[in-house]
């Protein structure tokens, strides 16, 4: 039976092992949620907060950073 925030969510193709973020676009906002404890309520944004997250993705801003990167902020690695 439907609950009252019931959608459907949607992985990704990428996702391989079922722990994975899932997404579901319902009643004019974006909501993810971890496919590992779907006891836990989602997290809820509205488009423009989702479109503003998927821009810096594809733009990198939360990409980890380099080894390089670490050096360069004078900051030891993992791999140090």
């Amino acid at each position: 039976m439907k609950t009252e925030f019931d959608p459907t969510f949607i992985a990704s193709s990428q996702c391989a092992n079922g722990s994975c973020v899932e997404v579901a676009f319902v009643d004019g906002e974006v909501a993810v949620r971890d496919s590992k404890d779907l006891t836990l309520a989602p997290f809820r944004f509205t488009h423009a907060e989702w479109h503003s997250f998927v821009l810096g993705v594809k733009a990198g801003e939360f990409d980890l950073p380099t080894s390089a990167d670490l050096a360069l902020a004078g900051v030891a690695s993992d791999n140090d």
